[in-house]
């Protein structure tokens, strides 16, 4: 590097960018992760604000998804019981 030899300049070391750290790159694993269906643990909530909210905000939508689709595969479940018993005597009366 060559040094300025005006007294005019301000000279200001610049830093090279540094690779995205490890908690960056868990949260957008944990996304592809969950847009493959695939199961997600929690992420752990660390680091800047931001990203404590954002990391937060993601916990916050798997668990409730995963509760919905268990909820639904109940009542699915629940429907499919109820829908056999009526259709079994059904079948039974017409033979």
């Amino acid at each position: 590097m060559h040094a300025v030899k005006d007294p005019g300049w301000i000279v200001v070391p610049v830093q090279p960018l540094r690779p995205p750290r490890s908690r960056d790159r868990m949260l957008a694993q944990a996304a592809q992760r969950f847009g493959r269906s695939m199961p997600t643990p929690p992420v752990p909530e660390r680091g800047p604000r931001e990203l404590r909210q954002l990391t937060h905000g993601f916990n916050v939508m798997v668990r409730e998804v995963s509760q919905t689709e268990s909820d639904r595969a109940v009542m699915l479940a629940g429907v499919a019981h109820d829908l056999k018993t009526p259709l079994a005597r059904l079948r039974l009366r017409t033979k």
